[in-house]
């Protein structure tokens, strides 16, 4: 099977296995094995030619991996780096040095995956896995950082065995996948932890589960608050490690917007400082040039002013709980406008409920995906926390906007807010409609 074009390659990859998604490690290993067998012994044992550091957790994945990959790269490291989902284009999954793929490269990945699976079906996440370190081999990249796609244990990313892994946070999110309770969801995410090597565990309350789950298999769990610290002072802040007697001063703020960036940034400094053995050119001077320069897309992302419009992909009760504090950390002179839309198998109540005292008006739309919730469960929903007038549904994201921005005054252009927020997939469309 070959296609001609990125798109092709795609549409058929999303038609190939008989489940969007199916965790398990089985068929994707076997594939990797064929796929890049200079990686495996004869004993199936992994010797991996780069630094691996794989990262989970409910939220802020991406911010560090944001971090990570600036600082690395301001350290002189070629870096591999794989997200998802992406906003709007592909290639934005697989980066090499910070760039995203091309189309060609991922193709050709796509060829090589394809012959060496033989008739082993693989889903769309699967082959975005395997494409990403493929690319990444190729490429030879120093330093990969594999962002987990869902819970961890289970997850195709969690095919290699990570030289640090680090847990970011842990709450409610994918119930139907990892479980019903933080203790379930904590044991699953535990899973990207290897035997004698760094667990990182990156907020300060220590799930039970995930814990004993270090212990039993001999990881070396390191956690927030116990075995790192960091503080903020007014223009810097500063990070130190008691049990690597390693203490970094008069650091630079994260160029990511949102008071969490710290912490994801402190966590990221962690992982590179338990590697400093393998990273040695990482210090003081890179790590403050990465934290400057690094960028994130759909994560408190300014997209206009006059009036200022705000981009989050908050999908879930922590991660719109964050945004509320955000948002009443740096207050505007008027009122904050709300176009959201959500996807079926997210907690919206908690997300409305959480953000519901931050936001004056609610513009709601449907998503023109499968997996869109109804608009009107949205509406029923919504409308329980908020009063009649002050909420209107559309058909989509420009509609949307659009109303608000016309029924502004001068004055509410200057004051007023407007923040878009709900899933990835409402991002991508304001992405789309400012043309980001």
């Amino acid at each position: 099977m070959k296609f001609n074009t990125l798109n092709e390659w795609l549409h058929w990859q999303e038609s190939l296995h008989t489940s969007e998604i199916e965790l398990g490690l089985t068929r994707v290993r076997e594939v990797l094995e064929k796929l890049l067998p200079e990686l495996f012994s004869e004993n199936g044992q992994q010797h991996l030619p780069f630094t691996l550091i794989t990262i989970g957790g409910t939220n802020g994945k991406g911010s560090t991996v944001a971090i990570l990959e600036a600082i690395l790269r301001a350290s002189g490291y070629k870096t591999g780096s794989f997200t998802s989902p992406h906003f709007l284009q592909y290639n934005e999954r697989i980066r090499l040095n910070g760039q995203s793929c091309d189309d060609a490269r991922v193709c050709l990945s796509f060829e090589a995956i394809n012959q060496a699976r033989g008739e082993t079906s693989l889903t769309y996440f699967e082959f975005s896995t395997l494409a990403a370190i493929y690319l990444f081999v190729q490429a030879k990249c120093d330093v990969i950082l594999l962002e987990v796609g869902l819970g961890g244990r289970l997850d195709a990313t969690n095919i290699l065995d990570a030289d640090c892994s680090l847990v970011t946070t842990v709450d409610l999110d994918h119930q139907d996948w990892l479980g019903n309770d933080i203790e379930s969801i904590a044991y699953e995410k535990a899973g990207i932890y290897r035997s004698q090597k760094a667990a990182i565990f990156g907020d300060l309350h220590l799930p039970e589960s995930l814990k004993k789950h270090a212990e039993k298999i001999s990881a070396r769990l390191i956690h927030l608050g116990r075995d790192y610290q960091y503080t903020e002072h007014a223009g810097s802040w500063e990070w130190h490690s008691d049990i690597l007697n390693c203490h970094f001063n008069q650091l630079a703020k994260p160029q990511l917007a949102g008071t969490l960036q710290l912490k994801n940034a402190a966590n990221a400094l962690m992982a590179l400082s338990c590697l400093n053995q393998q990273l040695p050119r990482v210090n003081s001077k890179t790590i403050n040039q990465g934290l400057q320069n690094s960028f994130l897309t759909g994560r408190y992302q300014k997209v206009n002013t006059k009036p200022d419009v705000l981009l989050d992909v908050a999908h879930n009760p922590q991660a719109a709980k964050n945004l509320a504090e955000y948002l009443a950390a740096t207050p505007c002179q008027g009122k904050t406008h709300a176009i959201f839309a959500m996807l079926a198998d997210k907690d919206i109540e908690r997300v409305v409920q959480a953000l519901n005292e931050q936001v004056h008006t609610w513009q709601l739309f449907e998503l023109n995906v499968p997996r869109s919730l109804s608009m009107e469960k949205m509406k029923n929903i919504v409308s329980g926390y908020t009063k009649t007038n002050q909420l209107t549904c559309y058909n989509d994201f420009s509609l949307a906007y659009q109303s608000i921005v016309e029924n502004m005054s001068s004055l509410e252009k200057q004051q007023d807010r407007i923040i878009v927020f709900g899933s990835f997939f409402t991002v991508s469309s304001a992405l789309r409609y400012f043309s980001c």
